[in-house]
């Protein structure tokens, strides 16, 4: 085909005339649109009250954005939320009322990333959980557990869980936690570092600790539980919490 510069003023004429034509075109079917468009928009402004009403409906019998832990201002507080409701649901005599269930599921998902023991499953132990408890002037463990085979030998397991949601590791921490892990008389001895994101820890080896995370590891535990509770009061705390780790 010849080049633009080559053509005789005959086939540029007949160029510039399709160009045109296609250009013209196209603006009717522009012009044919718009009315279209415009109606659409009528049809849309006559039924948005009707969208609205029923948006309103529908909030109303589902409130959606309603979440009892962000309404008092606890989704990010570690020992007023975190640390209670955690050690609540790993309690095998908790209020919950679903035994050991999720304790032998947290342990299930803890070995995965390095736990070690305990050598029975929870349900062959006597289980103590504590939070907040104090082992020197300055230290407060966040979650410990501890399991024994029976009330009158020694513990078997222990495992504390040092929280930590937007505050950082004070000066040596987990080294002084990990001090004290290894004082106690149990045959399986467990420090979990556990965060939002599962970031390992600077005031210790990561490998003298297990990371765990609220959006991956505690997420998922919950998840999977959710699906096998019928208690409608439980799954109901256990859904609003699960909204509170979707924001982390």
């Amino acid at each position: 085909m010849p080049k633009l510069g080559t053509r005789t003023a005959g086939q540029q004429i007949e160029v510039v005339r399709s160009f045109l034509e296609r250009f013209d075109a196209f603006n009717r079917r522009e012009d044919q649109s718009i009315p279209l468009v415009a109606q659409l928009l009528d049809r849309f402004k006559a039924a948005r009250p009707k969208f609205q009403e029923e948006e309103q409906s529908w909030r109303k019998a589902t409130a959606p954005n309603f979440n009892v832990f962000r309404m008092l201002h606890l989704e990010r507080r570690e020992t007023k939320l975190h640390n209670r409701f955690l050690a609540e649901l790993l309690d095998p005599n908790g209020m919950h009322d679903q035994g050991d269930h999720f304790l032998t599921e947290f342990l299930e998902l803890a070995k995965k990333g390095g736990l070690r023991g305990p050598s029975e499953s929870a349900a062959g132990l006597i289980w103590k959980i504590t939070t907040e408890e104090p082992v020197s002037v300055y230290d407060r463990l966040d979650i410990v557990l501890r399991g024994t085979r029976h009330r009158s030998v020694g513990v078997h397991f222990v495992m504390v869980i040092e929280n930590k949601i937007d505050a950082t590791e004070g000066i040596e921490q987990l080294r002084r936690y990990d001090d004290w892990l290894q004082k106690q008389e149990a045959d399986f001895r467990n420090l979990v570092f556990l965060t939002p994101d599962g970031r390992e820890p600077t005031t210790i080896s990561a490998d003298k600790c297990v990371c765990l995370s609220y959006s991956e590891h505690v997420t998922a535990w919950l998840r999977k539980l959710l699906d096998q509770i019928q208690a409608p009061l439980l799954r109901f705390a256990i859904d609003q919490y699960l909204q509170v780790l979707d924001s982390f």
